[in-house]
């Protein structure tokens, strides 16, 4: 049971794989028993982060676990004696989201290479963005991420943009705006079990209203035309696909 002390009828705890990423960074950087207390300052700064946080819909988004355990990555990084450079925290980054090793390729009927799964996977994100969207235009949810579906209507692949996020919101009401990136950068690798590629050249850090995602086979040739390029605050976007 966890001892965190926060409003559960409003939000809820990171995830345990977040958990185990966060010990194991920790472990690495300052053994066991420095380990433990500072995990337990990241536990008191995690509850005093979300005193302010907004509703966001609780185990009602689906997507709500990238929320909590941001938050908790913020927490990591306020507490850490020395604080890590952006590569070091992207790292955490993908330790935390459990992107840190390989996974095996699914077979093709359920990866990018699958029409069928596609349609699936399109009918799904519907159901979820028509819950998402309404929550938020109904006053439900008081911060979220809206989704927008299909919006290019591209040949190939699943287009879906994320409008507004929390998370930057977050950043902004903190000052953590220049760890975006390492968060960022991490939805590009760790989708290769889908045996899929993403293109991003919109992001909401990137001063974009929303983070326009175009999912497509890893052997797309759009996503050769259209690589993630470097910004200079070490954010990647991708080159926009309205440019080909």
């Amino acid at each position: 049971m966890s001892k965190r002390n926060i409003d559960r009828t409003k939000h809820l705890d990171y995830s345990g794989t977040a958990a185990r990423g966060l010990r194991k960074r920790l472990r690495e950087k300052y053994g066991e028993a420095a380990c433990e207390r500072l995990m337990e300052r990241l536990d008191r700064r995690y509850e005093a982060f979300l005193e302010d946080q907004p509703y966001c819909g609780g185990r009602h988004n689906v997507m709500i676990w990238q929320l909590y355990d941001a938050i908790a990555l913020f927490a990591y990084y306020e507490v850490l004696p020395e604080k890590e450079s952006l590569e070091e925290f992207r790292q955490t980054c993908m330790t935390v989201f459990g992107k840190d090793r390989a996974r095996r390729t699914l077979p093709r009927f359920l990866t990018a290479d699958s029409p069928a799964f596609l349609r699936l996977l399109k009918a799904v994100f519907r159901v979820i963005a028509k819950r998402m969207n309404r929550a938020l235009d109904s006053g439900e949810w008081q911060d979220g991420w809206r989704i927008e579906l299909e919006t290019d209507r591209l040949p190939e692949g699943l287009q879906a943009s994320l409008v507004g996020c929390p998370i930057w919101n977050f950043a902004v009401r903190h000052g953590y705006e220049h760890l975006m990136p390492a968060l960022c950068n991490c939805d590009f690798p760790g989708i290769d079990f889908l045996h899929a590629g993403l293109i991003r050249p919109r992001a909401v850090s990137n001063g974009d209203d929303r983070c326009d995602n175009w999912y497509v086979s890893a052997d797309s040739p759009a996503l050769r035309a259209c690589p993630p390029i470097l910004r200079e605050n070490g954010l990647l976007v991708s080159k926009d696909w309205r440019d080909r």
